[in-house]
């Protein structure tokens, strides 16, 4: 997969961006330089997120927090995004990612979708799409306030005292009738089940015609009902972002999410317009990029997939600005593409030497459990030993961390602390750790700032690193590095302004 060129016409400092990355420059490693403030880690913010999230709906808020504030002129209606263009196995796929509003969508783009008796229109379906998120949410608060109206015992006289004695009787009537309207205008009407099993008890409630043992029962059974079926009244709610991309989608374009706007009725839509040359179904084509689209940062920077609200907890100090942080983890686990610069992962170390301790295992297993054995996990402790020089690892017993030695001239082994270690050689060690366990093969690998800690002469071999440990893969490097840039051919280095390569006389 190879990220051939990447267009922005006007996004936030982006102005005019069009950017060619070679296929056939070998290797595939393109430095994009300028100074400070020319938007870079912005540029590799938005390719990533467009390609990771734009086909999962738990992805689209991190998608929708990048482009949030993306205003469109109501004259025209449209405003482009971006453009991008990518190679997947010598077939070209073009994505223009854009924003519309109703009315050009109304008027230029749905009339070219084919008509048929499954479709309805864009607007349509995303109004459907909150109405079933803010029924669900009903029936979810009405269950909660049924479970306190179930009584709790009977006195000999026939009351009934309830779990909620503040409850009154109006409140109690108010809150069976809100049922009744919710499941007769939002679940009745599409399951015949539930419609022949409680119309009789729901006819009686909004006609007040009910004694206290039915609605007792009424009680029970609707609730014992509605839990039994929980997952298939959830069901819709969480499936129904695929269903709107696979219902409006045809040849030529796929819905990508909804803005947030002021009103419903003024909705502006992220569309995808696409052109491909592979015979294939478009969201299995995005899914298949989603899925080979990495972003390696450093945790410094600041990153626009988080909400608004979060990143400027980074202005405030103490615990505030620790939310951020918290907010920043809860992201890593949720994007699988992304990466944070770290001073070292460990845990990413321990899982990469269990997972080659693993596959040892299952090496010998196959073979009978007889001497034959793989050799990962000791291949994994040479190179890693290989990259960090004169030091050695070890993996503590009970698998909760890992240990670093060094053999001095007498023969004598030292233990090695994480002061013993530069900056630059913890990053560079969390890099191939990062690369080696995620597999990160024929991929698109967008790194910012990666020259971060490095020794101008580690800047310049990073290169090199980088085409030794995962060489399939095509690298997009956000740089202010001239060694960097250095290390490659003219041709492989791009720049936007301000640029970083500025001619000497």
């Amino acid at each position: 997969m190879h990220l051939k060129r990447v267009r922005v016409p006007d996004f936030r400092v982006l102005k005019d961006i069009d950017i060619t990355f070679e296929p056939d420059l070998v290797p595939r490693i393109f430095p994009v330089g300028s100074l400070n403030g020319g938007g870079k880690s912005t540029l590799l913010q938005l390719i990533f997120t467009l390609l990771h999230c734009c086909v999962d709906e738990s992805r689209i808020p991190y998608l929708q927090n990048v482009i949030d504030g993306f205003d469109i002129d109501t004259d025209l209606g449209r405003r482009d995004l971006s453009t991008i263009n990518i190679v997947i196995e010598n077939n070209n796929v073009e994505l223009k990612f854009f924003c519309c509003n109703q009315v050009y969508l109304n008027s230029r783009i749905e009339p070219q979708i084919e008509a048929n008796n499954n479709c309805i229109g864009l607007v349509e379906l995303v109004k459907l799409k909150k109405k079933i998120h803010s029924d669900y949410g009903d029936i979810q608060s009405i269950i909660t306030n049924l479970n306190r109206l179930r009584p709790r015992n009977i006195s000999r006289r026939g009351k009934y005292t309830f779990e909620d004695e503040n409850i009154s009787d109006r409140y109690r009537e108010f809150l069976i009738l809100e049922l009744a309207s919710i499941l007769k205008t939002n679940i009745i009407k599409e399951n015949e089940v539930f419609y022949s099993k409680f119309k009789h008890t729901i006819l009686k409630v909004e006609n007040h015609n009910f004694s206290i043992i039915e609605y007792e029962e009424a009680i029970e059974s609707i609730i014992d009902f509605i839990k039994s079926h929980i997952r298939l009244l959830k069901k819709p709610h969480e499936n129904n972002h695929g269903q709107i991309q696979k219902s409006w989608l045809n040849e030529k374009y796929c819905y990508i999410c909804t803005l947030d706007t002021e009103t419903e009725d003024n909705l502006v839509f992220l569309i995808c317009e696409f052109q491909s040359s592979i015979p294939t179904d478009f969201i299995d084509i995005l899914t298949s990029i989603k899925q080979n689209i990495f972003l390696a940062a450093p945790i410094t920077q600041v990153f626009r997939f988080l909400e608004k609200s979060d990143r400027s907890l980074l202005f405030k100090g103490g615990e505030l600005s620790k939310k951020y942080y918290s907010q920043l983890e809860k992201a890593k686990s949720e994007l699988p593409g992304f990466f944070a610069y770290d001073f070292l992962a460990v845990e990413l170390l321990i899982k990469a030497l269990l997972k080659a301790r693993d596959d040892d295992f299952r090496v010998a297993n196959a073979n009978g459990g007889g001497q034959d054995y793989g050799n990962s996990y000791q291949q994994l402790f040479k190179n890693i030993t290989r990259m960090l020089g004169d030091k050695q690892i070890s993996i503590e017993g009970d698998f909760t961390g890992v240990r670093f030695s060094k053999v001095e001239d007498n023969g004598n082994i030292i233990e090695l602390y994480p002061d013993d270690f530069s900056h630059g050689e913890l990053k560079r060690l969390s890099l191939y750790m990062w690369l080696k366990f995620n597999e990160i093969k024929d991929a698109i690998v967008l790194m910012d700032e990666v020259e971060i800690a490095l020794h101008p002469d580690w800047q310049y071999q990073i290169v090199n690193d980088l085409q030794t440990w995962a060489p399939n893969n095509q690298y997009i490097l956000a740089t202010h590095s001239y060694e960097l840039c250095q290390a490659l051919t003219p041709a492989h280095v791009k720049e936007i302004e301000p640029k970083l390569l500025i001619k000497k006389p």
